[in-house]
């Protein structure tokens, strides 16, 4: 968790290995889940803060530019709503 103020970032490696994917299906343990259970839950979990909270988070498994808000479909269904890409900063030239 990254914070600056009252803005949080969640920032998460391999939480959804494939993300697309992962986000329908997030019950599904891939194989490339070394413990299935504790990767299970902690998915869950993940997955549960990001929406319950409104969290932006950064997933390196994503789509460009892999940063967003985690919506939730169903109890057993989420997407990823990405976040416009853009190569500024605000008073960088």
């Amino acid at each position: 968790m990254v914070t600056s103020g009252e803005a949080q970032l969640l920032v998460w490696g391999d939480v959804t290995n494939f993300t697309d994917i992962v986000l329908r299906f997030p019950l599904w343990t891939p194989s490339a889940d070394m413990d299935q259970q504790v990767a299970l839950s902690t998915r869950m979990r993940m997955l549960d803060m990001a929406t319950a909270d409104r969290m932006r988070v950064s997933c390196f498994h994503g789509p460009f530019p892999g940063n967003g808000y985690i919506r939730k479909i169903t109890d057993e269904e989420y997407r990823l709503v990405p976040l416009q890409w853009t190569e500024h900063l605000d008073g960088w030239k």
